[in-house]
């Protein structure tokens, strides 16, 4: 379908004759571009091809791309620095699985070199087919004072919780720990009970050691004081370690877990164990959030100069509500359902910060409650010169 402009400015814009063949996407499109046209918010619709359809009047004021052009090439240049990889990361994986996404990231007016914060929201328009013929995009700008004071409010709320956490997640490993010293009391002669006291308080101080590693690493993060050692990584070698690890809680799920390696090359700069431990992080999410007897898909691919790693499940999925906030600290909140998740909230939190780390992009994709979820991180790739 071919936008057709009821004002005299974009009378001139060549459109491509892909995009003038492109099939009809709304009734009444003349309506939807006169109600846009009032709207504050730059909206703007793209073509599966990566094509700019249509902008209303901010989106042109704002950014000076036109119909006809490349809809990322032109408007990366206005993403800040920072966000550009993430920003594209999250547009391209958006054209790959077809999903609406939710990215926070700053942006400037072609303009003006000021940069303003907003919160920019994707969805795929389907034909009758269940195709996606385009995308309809919305831009709000965050009212700093607004978003302070909300962020205040959720972090104290988040802190009270976090402490109940604490105590809750403490009190999981120490109660059987208090059960093995009385039993050990009464059959500390018995060698056979011995055994098995010993290796159930190796496995709940080991729990303790993991909450605790979470905490620290988290408070590094934050105060920017945790940093990680880059050299030449295979990726094959961090999924079998992260496999190995995360084994137990799957066979304890009896979930079945598959595994796939499309590349021969799979070397990163990174640092080993933390990126084994972001895998083993989503991994055990995945495990932790699949009803017992699910599936598991665990793969390995390269694209371009990019190596991607995709956990995904068939377990009771993300809310379109929960989905942006399912990387914070401290967010317990279950995907799907008003159901609280186990531990502490930190493991995503943790494998976010790790990743971008790394220069690399953890995204998470859901089409909602009871229909799975799937992590997908992506790091570039080593030089191979």
């Amino acid at each position: 379908m071919r936008w057709h402009a009821p004002w005299p400015r974009r009378l001139a814009i060549p459109v491509s004759p892909s995009l003038a063949k492109a099939p009809r996407i709304f009734e009444g499109e003349k309506c939807f571009e006169e109600l846009a046209d009032v709207m504050t918010e730059p909206i703007w619709v793209v073509h599966p091809d990566g094509k700019l359809l249509y902008g209303n009047r901010r989106w042109h004021s704002l950014t000076g791309i036109s119909e006809g052009e490349d809809f990322a090439d032109g408007f990366i240049t206005l993403v800040h620095p920072e966000d550009q990889q993430r920003w594209i990361g999250a547009w391209q994986q958006a054209l790959r699985t077809r999903n609406s996404y939710g990215i926070e990231r700053r942006v400037r007016c072609a303009l003006d070199p000021k940069y303003v914060r907003q919160l920019e929201r994707a969805q795929p328009v389907r034909n009758s087919d269940g195709d996606v013929v385009a995308w309809v995009l919305i831009a709000t700008t965050y009212d700093e004072n607004l978003q302070l004071i909300e962020g205040l409010r959720r972090a104290a709320v988040r802190k009270d919780e976090a402490l109940m956490a604490v105590a809750h997640e403490l009190r999981g490993p120490l109660a059987p720990i208090a059960s093995a010293v009385e039993l050990l009391k009464h059959r500390g002669s018995d060698p056979r009970c011995v055994a098995d006291v010993r290796a159930l308080i190796t496995r709940q101080v080991a729990q303790l050691m993991r909450l605790v590693e979470d905490l620290l690493d988290l408070g590094r993060l934050e105060h920017r004081q945790l940093s990680v050692r880059k050299d030449c990584v295979d990726l094959r070698c961090v999924l079998a370690a992260a496999v190995e690890a995360a084994q137990p809680i799957i066979t304890a799920h009896r979930h079945r877990l598959t595994t796939t390696a499309r590349t021969d090359t799979a070397v990163v700069h990174g640092d080993e164990g933390r990126l084994t431990q972001v895998v083993v992080n989503l991994l055990i999410n995945a495990a932790k959030f699949t009803p017992k007897g699910g599936r598991i898909w665990l793969s390995l691919e390269k694209e371009d100069s990019s190596l991607f790693v995709r956990v995904r499940d068939t377990g009771i999925g993300i809310s379109g509500d929960m989905l942006p906030h399912i990387f914070d600290a401290y967010v317990r909140a279950v995907r799907g359902a008003s159901r609280r998740g186990s531990g502490l909230g930190l493991g995503l939190a943790l494998a976010q910060q790790l990743v971008r780390l790394h220069d690399g992009v953890l995204t998470a994709h859901s089409e909602g409650a009871g229909k799975g979820t799937e992590f997908v991180l992506q790091l570039p790739a080593a030089s191979q010169h």
